[in-house]
Order: structure tokens, then sequence, then C-alpha cells
């Protein structure tokens, strides 16, 4: 994955705060959904701009894993909880 400076996102967080960070993540969800859209449903040839919002989407979802505390630990325990039930699915 990509590297990304924990430094960089709590001080973004302590300047602008909780909710406000919280939010941008929302906003940067709904921003890559709709390109998602646009590429499967109109068909257009926005991969840049899905690129572009993939990683908009990466930054703030690590701003999230700060603000809500969440340890590498436990967001990789239920990752794998996640995967093995995806894996039974496939079988």
């Amino acid at each position: 994955m990509i590297k990304i400076s924990d430094s960089v996102l709590l001080q973004a967080i302590n300047q602008f705060g909780i909710e406000k960070q919280a939010l941008v993540a929302v906003e940067e969800m709904s921003e890559l959904q709709k390109e998602l859209l646009k590429y499967f449903n109109r068909k257009e040839e926005n991969r840049h701009l899905i690129k572009e919002e993939l990683v908009d989407v990466l930054i703030t979802l690590r701003q999230l894993f700060l603000i809500f505390n969440y340890s590498e630990k436990e967001l990789n325990e239920m990752a794998e909880r996640k995967l093995k039930r995806l894996e039974t699915k496939l079988k």
C-alpha cells in the first residue's frame, strides 16, 4: 500500500478538527463513488480520476483510523475474519 505520514495527518486533525476531517473522509468516499458510477454506468474513461479519488480515500481512511484510535492489530484481525468469510463464500 502507499506510505502515509501519520504526523501530517495528526497535524491536520489537530488543526482542522476531528469532525471536519471525518466529514472530509465522507466527501472523498462520495467522490470515489461518483467516479466509479461514471466508469461502470456511462462507460466514461476516467481511470485517472478514479486513481485520484482512491488515493484521497486511502488518506482520509488512515485519518479515521487515527481519530478512532484503532490499532493495526485490531484492523488486521478484523480483516482476516472478513477475508475468511469471503473465502468461504467462494467455495
